[in-house]
């Protein structure tokens, strides 16, 4: 019989917090230079720098090598790896998908620190990389069928997302003067233009809930079409 059970002794993350950006295909965003500037931006996580986790992700990090991942280390997690990050491309949707995991090694308290560092990454890069899209949210890894990003997301360069996560940001290809007006009657923390885009905070924290009237307000703007997919985690 197969034991599916994990070691007491076996390390694991508890849960992440995810970042995603959409970027469209052209010379500079689909080499490995989107890989490069999302490592080398990254923010000090509790005062201390992330650093490559082996020579190969220093390679990459410092162009020395091409690559289309690398993993850095931190000293608040003990696990093999503190972030992830992975370009892919999506060629049929016109966009190059850059992935950002930031790992959480089951202290409590971490993930809102965590939760916060994603916020101040994915404003960081929406400046410097200019994406049609950017999605930021959190998931238990612990607890299967948990998962931060919605397998049914429709992303494209001209039209909106099916959903939109607790932090979301459209890039300015994406918005008309109605839909812009549509998104200002959304009832979030923030929820204004940023970098020629728009961006919706719509809630402050991982354990946070919407506006109660959030939703009500984004299916009778969006008639349905787009709904609200927050942090997944056992409770």
């Amino acid at each position: 019989m197969k034991n599916n059970k994990i070691s007491k002794d076996k390390k694991e993350p508890d849960s992440c917090v995810d970042l995603w950006f959409y970027l469209e295909n052209n010379d500079a965003v689909t080499s490995d230079e989107a890989l490069r500037t999302a490592a080398r931006s990254l923010p000090k996580f509790k005062r201390k720098s992330f650093e490559p986790g082996s020579t190969k992700d220093s390679d990459v990090i410092e162009s020395r090598a091409s690559g289309i991942q690398v993993r850095l280390k931190h000293a608040s997690v003990e696990f093999p790896y503190a972030l992830k990050m992975i370009r892919s491309g999506t060629p049929k949707k016109g966009l190059d998908l850059l992935q950002i995991h930031l790992y959480f090694t089951g202290i409590p308290e971490q993930l809102s620190h965590q939760w916060q560092f994603g916020r101040k990454h994915l404003e960081l890069l929406v400046k410097k990389l200019n994406p049609s899209l950017a999605f930021m949210n959190s998931a238990s890894m612990a607890s299967e069928g948990s998962f931060s990003h919605p397998t049914g997301l429709d992303a494209g360069t001209s039209k909106l997302p099916s959903y939109f996560l607790p932090l979301t940001y459209l890039g300015p290809n994406l918005l008309t003067s109605e839909t812009r007006q549509k998104l200002s009657k959304l009832l979030a923390p923030r929820n204004m233009a940023f970098n020629s885009g728009w961006l919706m905070e719509i809630i402050e924290g991982p354990e946070e809930r919407p506006d109660k009237k959030f939703e009500s307000v984004l299916n009778k703007a969006f008639k349905g079409d787009i709904a609200y997919y927050g942090p997944q985690h056992s409770k």
